[in-house]
């Protein structure tokens, strides 16, 4: 003997009824999903692009505009990088540096000709090695810059031709910065791959 609530002796109109009600929770479960996994993918890609662009705008020092002073007191405004023709035997450069969230322990400085003396923040920073126009050197000032803006003071000299100053991040820095870059891409990508495969 078949139970009353078998679905067998249900009317055909009723099970139709049920199975089209079955298929259109399915169809809203669908489109939430979908909805759900579009929302993710927007989430995803806006991230990866303002890392990205975040990493690339820092990548190199923020420098504002500077002062440059010669030994006889003459003041004129510049921005960087410094060039110009010979200045005098011997000037000083005023400029802020602003550093972000992320920065390297240091600067690489190459000024023509040499670096005499450097004030971070109004303390002096120790130089162990003469810094000089052919290659520069990396400077370590963890001990003397902290986030936002810095105030660097550089006392330079100029044996003869053009003067000239160039601040930039240490090249190891860089190179992090740039495998950060090309991670984000390929993660990108890929996600893109898994995601849309099918």
């Amino acid at each position: 003997m078949q139970k009353k609530n078998d679905p067998s002796r249900r009317p055909v109109s009723s099970r139709k009824k049920s199975d089209r009600t079955k298929s259109q929770k399915g169809k809203r479960t669908t489109k939430k999903s979908m909805t759900i996994m579009r929302i993710i993918d927007a989430l995803v890609f806006v991230f990866a692009l303002g890392l990205f662009i975040y990493i690339s705008v820092h990548a190199t020092p923020s420098l504002g505009p500077g002062k440059l002073t010669t030994a006889s007191g003459e003041v004129s405004d510049f921005t960087m990088p410094l060039m110009r023709e010979k200045i005098a035997d011997k000037f000083t450069v005023d400029l802020t540096v602003h550093l972000p969230i992320i920065h390297p322990a240091g600067l690489h400085i190459i000024p023509d000709d040499k670096l005499e003396r450097l004030w971070v923040n109004g303390k002096e920073v120790k130089i162990s090695e003469p810094i000089e126009w052919e290659s520069g050197g990396i400077v370590e000032l963890n001990e003397y810059w902290t986030r936002g803006n810095n105030f660097l003071k550089l006392e330079m000299s100029d044996k003869g031709g053009k003067s000239a100053l160039f601040i930039q991040y240490p090249a190891n820095y860089r190179s992090i910065l740039n495998i950060l870059k090309i991670f984000i891409v390929v993660g990108l990508f890929s996600y893109g791959l898994v995601r849309f495969a099918d």
